[in-house]
Parts: C-alpha cells; structure tokens; sequence
C-alpha cells in the first residue's frame, strides 16, 4: 500500500537487495522466487501513482538479482539454445523467475523508451501498467543499468529472450534494448545518456572485429555444434552492424561539445569498443562524415589529426585513453570557441594537430 512512497520504496529495494545476495546453496532459488514476487508486486503499485521515482530501487534490485543469480539463468538458456533440453530443475526455476523479472521491467518503462512516432502498443497491458510518456530518467536508466547486468552475467538468456505484451514480437528484448539505448545516448540527464552508453559498450564488447560485414558470421565450430559463444556473437553481430556506423558518428559529434562533460569518458569508451569491432574502411568513412558537420569549428588540420588518431584505435595501434583524451580536448575547445566559428587556425587548434596527428 505504501510502497509507492520513495523513502519506504528505498528502504524495501535495500532489504530485497540484502536478501538477494544470500547465498543459500539449499532453497536459494525459492527466497528468490519469494522476493522477486515483491519486487514485482511493488513496481506494479508504483506504475499506478505519481511517484515513479521509487521504481529506481526496484531496477537497482533486478540488477543485483541477475548479477547473483544470472549466470544459472544463462546455464539453462545455453542448454536449450545448444540442443541440450535437460537443463537442472533449479536452474530452470531460476531463469523462469529472471525472465519474469527482466520482461517486468521492459513492460513498464519500455513504451517511455521510443519516439512517439514509433510508440510501441500495448494491447494485453492496461494503459495505467506502464510509465508511458511519463518520464522518469532514473528508471530508465536503471533499465539500462538491468540490461548492463544481463548483458555481462547471462548474455545466452538475454540476447535469446522473446518479447511479450508492449515488445514487438518481431525482435525481442536484446534487439529492443540495443535499439532504444541508441536513441538516448545524447539525452539531456546525464545519468540516462551514460548508462545507456555503459550498457551499449557492454555489447560492443561481446562483438568480433567487423562482424557479419566480412560474410555470414559463424555459428558453428569445426564439429558443426552450435556453441553459446558462437550463438552470442551472431546475434550482436548481426545487430550491431546495424547502428556502429550511427553510433560513431553521433559519439564524434557529441565530443564537440554538445555532450555534458560529465558522459565524455563514457561516451569515448564506447566510441573505441564501437571502432574495435567495426571494419577499418567503414569507421573511416563514419568518422569523416562527423568531422565534416558543421559542429567540429577546428578546421581542416584538426579533421585530419582527429581521423588519424581513431583509425589507429580502430586498428588497435593505440589505447582507449586516447580517445578519452581526444574527447577531452575537442569537447574543451568546442566549449571556448566564442569566436563565432573562427577557431580554426589558432594557437590551440594548432597544437590540438600536432599531438594527434602524429
């Protein structure tokens, strides 16, 4: 009744949160099933009021609950996704409860998620069951901080999810996630842009250098078994193909000052794992087109000097700390061109080129 109040709302996500990091090799997945159920049931009181700052504590739980439980989940998902239908009892009651848990989580905040234009309907669902056009930036970005999780700690389960009731049936979680964590990287609150980029990397991480682009990607060994790595890699090859070259472009245009300083070192980690798993020739050609917006005031000299340094980190010739540099550097000058675009050519721009375009 009164979970929907922010102070008793922490205070329950503490608890459940405490409870949840038990280890109880016996019954561990019943006192999950128990306190996942009121996890639920509170972020279902909470969707019907006003107060949608107190799901945070709820999607904080979820996150630690999949960080405790996730890799038995994954265990059964890779049984069944191998050909292997004989998974352990609990670990099967396990999954069941963290894809419960994980579809919750995605039906309430989900539809606050997509543009307007591509609004994604819910029909099984009440309309009062969700947040809706009500947003909340904390909860979505506990939502990307529960995909963070599932992403590091059961990949197999995540990326093989169905979606059900407000996700599209022609995609699934993993597909959704990756595709709306795309759309906020530059949103306006801090703490949804970087954990959307945080979550993002995370992905990008579990992809090969270039992906499908250089053919259909494997997924089979040798021996012609289907293996949970090669499953995973398939399917954020597949579909981050789709969004690096975006995402590369959108990150370089960000850095020229129009991120908040406090996402640059997110935003470069993200832009190195995206140009360590994109071929060399297409990040190229991303990378010049964001340097040739309007927004990068530098001049030709810093162009080049730019493109230089992310072709050798595309190449893996150099570390990520020189794109959280480079980051740094084009977001300060971006910042102190009170010129009126006439930046380029100064004494900082100058040395800008020089220390990059070695």
């Amino acid at each position: 009744k009164y979970s929907s109040n922010e102070n008793i709302s922490f205070a329950l996500g503490e608890f459940l949160a405490a409870i949840v990091s038990i280890e109880d090799t016996a019954n561990g997945w019943v006192l999950l099933k128990d306190i996942c159920e009121m996890a639920v049931l509170v972020m279902n009181i909470v969707t019907q009021s006003n107060k949608l700052a107190s799901l945070v504590p709820m999607m904080d739980f979820v996150a630690g609950a999949v960080s405790a439980y996730g890799h038995l989940a994954n265990t059964n998902a890779s049984s069944i996704a191998i050909g292997n239908h004989a998974p352990t009892v609990d670990n099967k009651e396990v999954r069941d409860i963290m894809m419960h848990l994980i579809h919750r989580c995605f039906e309430i905040i989900q539809p606050a998620l997509a543009p307007q234009s591509e609004q994604i309907p819910v029909k099984t669902v009440p309309p009062t069951d969700a947040i809706g056009d009500r947003k909340c930036p904390k909860a979505v970005a506990g939502l990307f901080s529960v995909c963070s999780s599932c992403v590091k700690i059961c990949p197999m389960l995540f990326v093989t999810m169905k979606g059900r009731h407000c996700i599209r049936k022609d995609d699934g979680i993993f597909h959704r996630s990756v595709e709306t964590a795309v759309l906020w990287i530059g949103d306006k609150e801090v703490n949804v842009s970087t954990s959307s980029m945080l979550f993002l990397k995370e992905v990008f991480q579990l992809s090969t250098k270039g992906g499908d682009s250089h053919g259909t990607a494997t997924i089979a060994n040798a021996s012609g078994i289907h293996t949970q790595g090669d499953i995973i890699t398939a399917k954020v090859d597949q579909l981050t193909a789709f969004v690096r070259g975006g995402l590369i472009s959108t990150l370089i245009y960000g850095a020229c000052g129009i991120f908040p300083r406090e996402a640059l070192d997110p935003a470069a980690n993200l832009l190195y794992s995206v140009l360590r798993s994109t071929p060399s020739e297409e990040a190229g050609r991303s990378a010049i087109a964001a340097v040739q917006r309007e927004s990068f005031v530098l001049g030709d000299q810093a162009r080049n000097a730019t493109i230089i340094t992310l072709g050798k980190c595309a190449q893996g010739r150099a570390p990520m700390s020189l794109v959280m540099d480079l980051f740094e550097d084009l977001w300060e000058i971006h910042q102190n061109d009170d010129t009126g675009g006439t930046v380029a050519g100064s004494d900082v721009v100058v040395q800008f080129a020089q220390k990059y375009g070695m």
